[in-house]
């Protein structure tokens, strides 16, 4: 869990995943409150479970207060990060589409720079055999038909 004390004051970008139900976070609330942005992928979610829901129930937030959500910024409908100084929270509890999305563009974007590390077909097997990893979305429509997200199981 990041604690509040480990927060730098300027270029933090953190990004909370997985905090899927009630009693998870990651991050600590306090650390929530210290950041200039604070981000939800669905702010129906986060304030039921995840970050800013124990920012909440810890009285750092009122239960009404306005934030901004993942798809206002892409869109431009709001204004994100204003500079490289701010401490920034994306809190992702895991939205089908937004994952799918954000991780299509990262593979693009791998793609394009050159970088990252192929999986072959018999290792990606090996590690979904074992059990270390699970196909996520599936094929990201490459042309390469073992481009898989994969995360830990």
């Amino acid at each position: 869990m990041i604690a509040f004390d480990e927060i730098e004051p300027a270029h933090t970008r953190i990004t909370a995943m997985g905090s899927d139900a009630e009693h998870k976070n990651e991050v600590q609330p306090q650390a929530v409150v210290r950041s200039d942005l604070y981000v939800a992928d669905s702010l129906t979610q986060t304030r039921q479970l995840s970050e800013l829901h124990h920012a909440t129930v810890a009285d750092l937030f009122g239960e009404d207060r306005s934030f901004s959500e993942l798809g206002q910024i892409a869109v431009g409908a709001v204004v994100g990060r204003t500079n490289d100084q701010q401490i920034s929270i994306a809190d992702l509890t895991g939205t089908g589409i937004q994952d799918t999305a954000i991780a299509n563009l990262a593979f693009i974007r791998t793609l394009a720079a050159n970088v990252g590390t192929k999986i072959e077909d018999n290792l990606r097997k090996t590690f979904v055999d074992k059990g270390l990893v699970r196909a996520g979305s599936g094929n990201l429509n490459s042309g390469d038909k073992w481009n898989f997200c994969l995360t830990l199981a």
